[in-house]
């Protein structure tokens, strides 16, 4: 892994968030309660926790903050399925984050099998 893989990840994460922010902003009036804070907060959740553990110091700790913030992109993922099966967004509108979301896990899981390796 080269030096500046986790700076593209969190990079990714971020945009991911951003994306899911403006589905959110941009959701019907008719959606489920709660559903727009639900996928807003745990989308920007995952390049926080990705900040954060990159700023700790020891590989345990980077690794426990990779896996919470996966969590929250797994949960994210779960809000955008939601979205799509209600009818609340178009599948072009859902396959674009989701597809980033898939890439931000992958390169989490890169991070992770890399940092296990220093510990």
């Amino acid at each position: 892994m080269d030096s500046g893989e986790p700076l593209r990840l969190l990079e990714a994460a971020r945009l991911y968030g951003e994306q899911c922010v403006k589905i959110a902003h941009d959701l019907p009036r008719r959606s489920p309660a709660g559903l727009r804070r639900q996928l807003a907060k745990a989308a920007q959740a995952v390049s926080d926790l990705l900040a954060e553990g990159l700023g700790r110091e020891t590989a345990a700790e980077k690794i426990r903050y990779c896996l919470m913030s996966k969590g929250e992109l797994e949960e994210s993922q779960n809000q955008l399925r939601r979205c799509v099966r209600l009818d609340l967004i178009n599948e072009k509108t859902f396959y674009r984050s989701w597809n980033l979301a898939v890439v931000v896990c992958r390169m989490e899981d890169g991070l992770i099998a890399h940092l296990r390796k220093e510990t």
